[in-house]
């Protein structure tokens, strides 16, 4: 009986002691890989991935290691408390990439050397307006504002170039800055409008960003549309007014 009270008392002082050594930072990442789908060359498109803090230790985020120059990664936030967590957007300049490319940018933490990973996976072509099985025209949205006139919404279309009927789902978006209204069903052959709405907090905000969305082909394509806006002042009249002015005095 006493052998029996001995081992169950060893037993427990081992699982407490073995709770301890492992007790500390740990970081879970639910969803750490993202496909862009269809992407234009020479565009940022970006992902935002979230990070938690599931350990029984203040975890601390060291660096993030994006892999190359073409791939950035900002961070929300660098130290979250147990149970808290955080935003990292990985941004991808596309450049003159062309096929199926794939970036794991490492994250270092206090949890050890060895870091986890996010992947992003895109296939950036070189003829956007011939893919398949749809093309959208434009392919990449640019809502640059000139001087005062605010110009917060721009029209696309999608052609559904396949022999059968698509519907389309929303799979990520920059939520914060703008919204945009798919057609649910593209009737092969048809073309149909979609509408981009920036929000009333980005009105005067300059982004690269970009909207992800998939069909239901038997492919599950995807397809990933950059959004980017800068704000540029408009030629003061009056400058323009004041050179006429000078123009004329020299007339005899």
């Amino acid at each position: 009986m006493k052998s029996l009270l001995l081992i169950i008392t060893m037993t427990v002082i081992v699982a407490l002691l073995a709770g301890v050594a492992f007790a500390g930072p740990e970081m879970s990442i639910p969803d750490s890989s993202f496909n862009f789908g269809y992407v234009p060359q020479n565009a940022k498109v970006s992902h935002v991935f979230w990070l938690y803090s599931t350990g029984d230790d203040t975890l601390k985020i060291e660096k993030v290691v994006p892999g190359c120059g073409c791939t950035k990664a900002p961070l929300e936030k660098q130290e979250l408390a147990v149970g808290d967590s955080t935003r990292l957007e990985i941004i991808f300049n596309t450049g003159r990439y062309t096929r199926v490319i794939t970036k794991r940018p490492k994250i270092v933490t206090n949890e050890g050397p060895q870091g986890k990973r996010v992947e992003i996976i895109s296939n950036v072509s070189d003829r956007p307006d011939s893919t398949f099985p749809i093309v959208m025209k434009p392919y990449k949205i640019d809502l640059t504002q000139f001087g005062s006139k605010v110009r917060d919404e721009v029209v696309f279309k999608i052609t559904n170039v396949s022999d059968m009927r698509l519907n389309t789902s929303m799979i990520s978006i920059a939520d914060d800055y703008f919204e945009v209204e798919l057609p649910e069903t593209l009737p092969a052959g048809e073309t149909k409008e979609a509408k981009l709405r920036l929000k009333k907090d980005a009105l005067g905000k300059e982004f690269e960003k970009s909207f992800t969305f998939q069909l239901n082909d038997p492919e599950k394509t995807r397809f990933t549309m950059p959004v980017k806006r800068n704000l540029r002042p408009a030629i003061g009249q009056d400058q323009t007014v004041s050179e006429d002015a000078d123009d004329s005095s020299d007339k005899p």
